[in-house]
């Protein structure tokens, strides 16, 4: 997928979408800060067809939640390992209907949690938290007042959350839980203004946080409510150190696969019965495997090799890596990298 690509598809199906779902002209459009989502022809489109968009932040995938369907759908269809595609098919229906259903967890149940320290820690949890005013404490956390305490926390939340509750630390599982006469349902239409539930681990002993670089951890739990139910998950962790840092773990997603060692594997009543689904959806062989390739962010014409730290973006290719000491997608400085693949070296590119 490129940019020209999402283009085609934005001028064949956008407006006739609309027309289905009875939206009328004066609908907001959401998208989010994909590289081809705000390219250039992108951008050019959607004004010439005044298309009013959602201003997106970055960095915020739990705002957009079709992104963690999207994953909740891929998890849940590699573990039944489909062999061909009217099979992919089949799974990938019987597998949604199963995410559509899904109710293990809700807000009024609440969630289990498990912390794992070396030392003795405190469990404080906030549900409801704004976002606004998370983003506003990691931020004082670097400028002028650091996060080693629950109650820093709690002063520079102003209030801003539904519900406070605070275990010592336990090896078992500890049940968060709302307040019994609190009978909230939901955190609010997406996108949201408020977390569902934030987690903050810190050491009880003050002489742990003066010996330790790692002052605290901050978690952000999705938390299923009446109209978001995608499942129980962590959003975003954040890693608080005793220099007025804090480090976003991310987790890295990408698949090295060898589609030609695939197909050698598979059967060949297999491959014929792709070849026919295939020309069904007037799909070539050969734009199917440009599909799947993972393009470069930045030329768009060589597959990614490079992971980036600290951020962990894969995203520039052999070519342009060298060509960026920040971060393409995330604006941060680039400290460290390593390939893929391992038998190409960026300096001969």
């Amino acid at each position: 997928m490129n940019a020209a690509k999402y283009r085609d598809i934005l001028d064949e199906n956008l407006f006739q979408s609309a027309l289905d779902l009875r939206l009328g002209r004066r609908f907001t459009f959401q998208q989010d800060n994909d590289p081809k989502h705000t390219a250039k022809i992108i951008k050019e489109w959607l004004q010439n067809n005044s298309v009013t968009i959602l201003d997106w932040p970055s960095q915020s995938p739990d705002l957009n939640p079709i992104e963690h369907l999207w994953r909740d759908l891929k998890m849940a269809v590699h573990q039944r390992s489909p062999s061909n595609l009217t099979e992919l098919e089949r799974i990938c229906k019987e597998e949604w209907q199963k995410i559509s259903k899904s109710s293990q967890d809700r807000v009024q149940k609440g969630v289990t949690l498990r912390p794992n320290c070396l030392e003795k820690c405190i469990l404080s949890c906030f549900w409801g938290c704004s976002v606004q005013k998370v983003q506003e404490a990691l931020q004082k956390h670097v400028y002028c007042c650091q996060i080693q305490t629950p109650g820093v926390l709690e002063d520079a939340l102003y209030s801003e959350y539904f519900y406070k509750e605070q275990h010592k630390q336990s090896k078992e599982e500890i049940l968060i839980q709302l307040a019994e006469d609190n009978k909230m349902e939901d955190f609010g239409p997406v996108p949201r203004t408020r977390y569902p539930l934030v987690v903050l681990l810190t050491m009880s002993d003050v002489d742990d946080r003066e010996f330790y670089p790692i002052v605290a951890m901050l978690t952000i739990i999705h938390v299923p409510d009446r109209s978001y139910r995608m499942p129980c998950r962590i959003m975003y962790q954040y890693l608080l150190t005793a220099q007025g840092q804090f480090y976003d773990l991310k987790q890295l997603y990408m698949s090295v696969s060898d589609h030609a060692a695939e197909t050698a594997e598979a059967g060949a009543e297999d491959i014929s019965r792709d070849k026919e689904l295939l020309e069904k959806l007037g799909i070539s062989e050969e734009e199917l495997q440009e599909n799947n390739a993972k393009d470069c962010v930045v030329c768009q014409n060589d597959s990614v090799n490079w992971v980036l730290l600290p951020c962990r973006h894969v995203c520039l290719c052999d070519g342009c890596l060298l060509r960026f000491q920040h971060c393409p997608i995330c604006r941060q400085f680039v400290q460290e990298t390593f390939p893929l693949r391992s038998e190409t070296d960026p300096t001969e590119s």
